[in-house]
């Protein structure tokens, strides 16, 4: 009878410790990179996204993120204090206004993280920090709940670089690197990504007008079509309507980048440009006579731009 007890207990206690917990695995890819302007100091990239999978969900932790550029990193920083900065880490693709599930936890819409915080409750997008190394954007101590068998979404939006450091082609490509430190092992694939690949935006030509007296023609045109942008979408209503751009993901051929739920679209807010692209003509060595110079400020681009 002992025997036969014995291999029943064997029989129904063996699944129950047979728990395969795989390495935590983040692939790193960027699925939009995005054409910049050569000699921009401050160049909107295309986001970089890491999927993560594996290890054991039950292990919450807080593991430090760096994003390495080829270029110096040059985001708007919002907080001089703390060198935060508009770049953006979104856990789990938040939408605003919506319930969704960042680090498996619930939340409505796009929350502002504190970095060092709890797994839950604490937000789902955070903001990157800069220090005295000019190319890497650093997020110390981020809440990271391993997927497990699932998946989780790493995405890093508003990443701007200066262009100017690029070269002629193959040299024009922006490129970033991820690293993940901290308790969690975490292996990393898939770097470096090309994020952006630079060109000369601008052609520049003058003309004289025939027939006309003291008069000249500036002509601006863009190289490549969305060289020239406005400063962020709008409604119908014109260009003092703003409208949010708060889609992870989404491209908006203007100068602001992603806008979250939680910051204002006005200009210098997280994402959010100072102005459209502006065109300037520099005189020089105009004789004394001439005091007055009329330049009609005209911009035309297709509407659906």
């Amino acid at each position: 009878m002992r025997h036969v007890l014995a291999f029943a207990v064997s029989l129904g206690l063996a699944p129950a410790f047979a728990q395969v917990v795989t390495p935590i695995s983040c692939a790193v890819a960027s699925p939009s990179p995005t054409l910049v302007r050569l000699n921009g100091a401050s160049e909107l990239a295309g986001d970089v996204v890491a999927t993560c999978t594996g290890g054991d969900p039950s292990v919450a932790s807080l593991v430090n993120i760096t994003l390495f550029l080829n270029v110096d990193a040059t985001p708007r920083i919002t907080n001089t204090s703390t060198s935060e900065t508009e770049t953006l880490l979104l856990i789990d693709e938040p939408q605003a206004s919506l319930p969704n599930s960042s680090n498996g936890c619930p939340y409505v819409g796009q929350v502002l993280g504190t970095l060092g915080g709890a797994a839950c409750g604490n937000g789902n997008v955070f903001q990157g920090t800069v220090t005295n190394l000019n190319n890497i954007v650093q997020w110390i101590g981020v809440p990271f709940v391993p997927p497990g068998a699932g998946t989780r979404v790493l995405r890093f939006s508003n990443i701007r670089g200066d262009a100017a450091l690029l070269g002629a082609p193959p040299a024009n490509v922006m490129q970033a690197v991820v690293a993940v430190s901290g308790s969690l092992s975490v292996s990393v694939t898939g770097a470096p990504v090309d994020i952006a690949f630079a060109n000369l935006g601008l052609k520049f030509t003058t003309a004289t007008p025939v027939g006309a007296v003291g008069a000249i023609d500036l002509n601006f045109a863009e190289l490549f079509p969305t060289a020239f942008k406005k400063r962020i979408e709008n409604t119908l209503g014109g260009p003092l309507t703003a409208v949010r751009q708060d889609i992870p993901g989404h491209f908006y051929c203007t100068e602001s980048g992603f806008i979250p739920q939680f910051s204002p679209t006005t200009p210098n807010a997280i994402g959010s440009a100072t102005t459209g692209t502006r065109l300037l003509a520099d005189f020089a060595g105009l004789p004394p006579s001439v005091f007055f110079l009329i330049v009609p400020n005209e911009v035309t681009r297709p509407a659906a731009l």
